[in-house]
């Protein structure tokens, strides 16, 4: 590969890491993995057939369809105010409408897959977790990898042992899916405080050595 193909990949990845470099997205999926998980805790806890049932089973394809639609606009919305401010704005391809509904659809699918997984037999229930952690940590790998985020590796070395602790003590239904996604979502939080604060010290210490 010329010098000029490798410059210009390495432009191509510094654009796409400036999108994750405020720790915003992070955070934003953190309130995703956590609201899922407080479904599921719901679901555990509340009395079968009740209200509060119900509308833990409602609730979950809700916030991951809200999330897929409304998500992308809630963070831009913040980094207005806060990211280019400090560092300045870069200009990203919008996604087509269609794949916006597509991200929707596939997390409504994937909603609707784990409820019927968690109805189904003993003995697939009590494996869902290790693939649901299998999963996230596969969508972690690749975002870290054409990222360059190595704090995603991390990540995913969490999703894939909190998933084995899981089966291995036999936690089963609602209850390993809402511990599933919660501890995940506690690693994207911290994940994203941390790098928010740094971000914020550093901008902060550049603005002031241009001040005159």
């Amino acid at each position: 590969m010329q010098e000029s193909e490798l410059h210009i990949e390495r432009l191509q990845r510094r654009a796409r890491q400036y999108w994750w470099e405020d720790g915003l997205w992070e955070l934003a999926i953190a309130v995703v993995f956590l609201l899922i998980a407080l479904m599921f805790l719901v679901q555990t806890l509340a009395a079968p057939d009740s209200a509060l049932q119900h509308f833990a089973d409602v609730g979950l394809p809700i916030i991951v369809v809200a999330c897929a639609l409304f998500g992308q606009k809630a963070v831009a919305r913040v980094k207005e105010r806060l990211t280019y401010r400090r560092s300045g704005y870069v200009v990203y391809r919008r996604p087509a409408p269609w794949r916006r509904l597509l991200t929707a659809g596939m997390g409504l699918a994937m909603g609707i897959l784990f409820a019927w997984l968690l109805s189904t037999s003993a003995s697939v229930t009590a494996l869902l977790p290790a693939l649901q952690g299998l999963i996230v940590s596969l969508a972690l790998l690749y975002a870290g990898h054409t990222f360059g985020l190595w704090r995603f590796y991390v990540l995913a070395a969490l999703s894939v042992v909190t998933g084995a602790v899981c089966v291995l003590s036999e936690l089963g239904g609602t209850v390993a899916a809402a511990v599933g996604f919660g501890v995940p979502g506690v690693g994207f939080l911290l994940s994203g405080l941390l790098t928010l604060i740094v971000y914020l010290r550093r901008t902060s210490a550049s603005a002031q050595e241009g001040q005159p």
